[in-house]
């Protein structure tokens, strides 16, 4: 299955490719004036810092945008462009996930990690039980936007576009509540 680029796969959402290219056409085409802001923000010394923070961040939107839905399930993905935007929560991710694997579980967590406080840490996990998410730290629960959406929902909110990608990829998500985690799993295996 493709979710983006290349040819259409055998019973590929058009809608999905579509979206994909969409995603590709919008980063390319604002990649330009974000890196010429970058450059700008280089060579003036006196640059205000809320400034730069913001042309960072906004770059590192960007590029995870472009690696989670711009690209192919299966194209080769580091999970590190995650980073830049999870502030001060701690990135783990366990040897053993495929590339489709760390793709969903990164979508997932764009819009889990709101659900951890900071400080906390985000885990991707392969395992015997297939991929997880684990949230760890001061967590809360999901809305019920995100739970129907794990469930199987059409996203119907922005906030909930990558846990569709990851059940699109993975399949419907369970949520498993710890004393101290929320972990995300597939519902079955696929």
């Amino acid at each position: 299955m493709s979710v983006a680029g290349g040819a259409p796969a055998e019973g590929a959402d058009p809608a999905a490719e579509g979206a994909g290219l969409l995603v590709r056409r919008i980063a390319h085409d604002l990649a330009t004036p974000v890196g010429a802001l970058a450059v700008a923000l280089e060579l003036d010394p006196a640059a205000d810092p809320i400034l730069r923070e913001a042309v960072a961040r906004l770059a590192a939107l960007l590029d995870l945008h472009r690696s989670l839905f711009g690209a192919d399930a299966d194209a080769p993905f580091d999970p590190a462009v995650l980073a830049p935007l999870l502030g001060d929560r701690r990135l783990h991710v366990e040897p053993g996930l495929d590339a489709r694997e760390q793709r969903a579980l990164a979508a997932l967590a764009l819009d889990a990690v709101p659900l951890l406080a900071a400080g906390g840490s985000v885990r991707l996990l392969a395992g015997p039980g297939g991929p997880a998410l684990a949230l760890e730290g001061r967590v809360r629960p999901p809305g019920e936007e995100l739970a129907a959406v794990l469930a199987g929902a059409p996203a119907t909110a922005p906030g909930t576009v990558g846990a569709a990608l990851a059940v699109r990829l993975l399949g419907r998500l369970r949520v498993e509540p710890g004393p101290a985690q929320l972990l995300f799993r597939a519902a079955a295996a696929r």
